[in-house]
């Protein structure tokens, strides 16, 4: 039988909004080379052959440092983080309550089905926030080492040409990327995890169930990554690549893409782009899961302090 779902009912809020944000930080950080060296493959850099080799001549030309441009902007979305992570569990709440009154979905497959709309949701919800960061993440990430820009100049750059209208270039191919990544992300791990649980009967309470969980997330980021990658390529074209008065639109960088390419341009960047999700996907369900369980308002949170200097042990040990 799998564990109880910690839901949002379960959760002190003032807990979740303080150390979410701080952990889900330090998780960015830490995959935030594999998103830059992925965004660099897709935009056809033709100085790099491959993963490897863009990390190789990366790391010799400009030092760890060289894999952080445009990372002060992408930081910020660990706001845009936090909406979606309370959106994908009030709306999942909010489904469960609507398929208990009109049983849409029999009872043993309610779970996954609100993994998948509430993630669907969830996303299209964060993207508000996130699609201008990100475009001012990726062009400077892009940006001639010559002329450097900061953020806000980037920022007045776009608002200047563009209007407001330009910090959302690509918003829906955003919505195209990230809605069906997250529906199958949340699904792919609703299933893993009930699959493994109702097999093997971890209890929730084990510091093993949080590594379980944190590995079954990863695979489910692996799945979820590869298959969008294709519309990731366009997304970022799209938004990375803008001058002003460029009208190009989604269907061209498609036909271009097919032209110049062939099939094989929309597989650009996927080794890359998954490199960096089974990591991320990894250390965000295991973030996720053991905030979530530090938030809840039945346990103090000194019990959990312990138990992480507990478990904290037993691996060095």
């Amino acid at each position: 039988m799998a564990p109880r779902y910690i839901g949002w009912d379960d959760m002190d809020k003032s807990r979740f909004y303080i150390f979410g944000p701080m952990m889900f930080l330090g998780v960015r950080a830490t995959v935030y080379p594999a998103v830059y060296v992925k965004t660099l493959l897709q935009l056809q850099h033709s100085e790099y052959s491959g993963t490897i080799d863009a990390f190789r001549k990366i790391f010799r030309a400009n030092g760890a440092r060289g894999f952080y441009k445009g990372f002060a902007a992408n930081a910020l979305g660990m706001v845009g983080g936090c909406v979606y992570i309370s959106s994908y569990e009030s709306s999942r709440a909010e489904i469960g309550l609507l398929n208990n009154k009109f049983n849409f979905v029999a009872h043993h497959n309610a779970a996954l089905m609100q993994n998948f709309i509430a993630g669907a949701l969830s996303s299209c919800i964060s993207q508000c926030w996130l699609v201008p960061l990100d475009i001012i993440s990726q062009r400077q990430m892009v940006q001639s080492p010559s002329k450097p820009m900061t953020n806000f100049q980037i920022l007045g750059s776009i608002l200047h040409s563009d209007g407001v209208t330009g910090m959302y270039r690509g918003y829906l191919a955003s919505l195209a990327t990230h809605v069906p990544a997250s529906a199958i992300w949340w699904l792919t791990y609703g299933f893993f995890t009930q699959t493994w649980h109702n097999k093997f009967q971890h209890s929730e309470s084990t510091s093993v169930d949080l590594l379980t969980r944190a590995v079954l997330g990863a695979a489910a980021g692996a799945v979820s990554s590869s298959t969008t990658n294709p519309i990731d390529v366009v997304r970022t074209r799209l938004q990375a690549e803008r001058k002003a008065g460029d009208s190009t639109s989604f269907s061209t960088i498609v036909r271009h893409v097919l032209k110049e390419e062939g099939i094989k341009g929309f597989s650009r960047g996927t080794s890359a782009r998954v490199l960096g999700n089974v990591p991320s996907s990894f250390l965000i369900t295991f973030v996720y899961e053991f905030v979530k369980r530090i938030s809840q308002k039945d346990r103090p949170l000194f019990e959990w302090s312990n138990s992480a200097a507990t478990f904290a042990e037993s691996w060095t040990s």
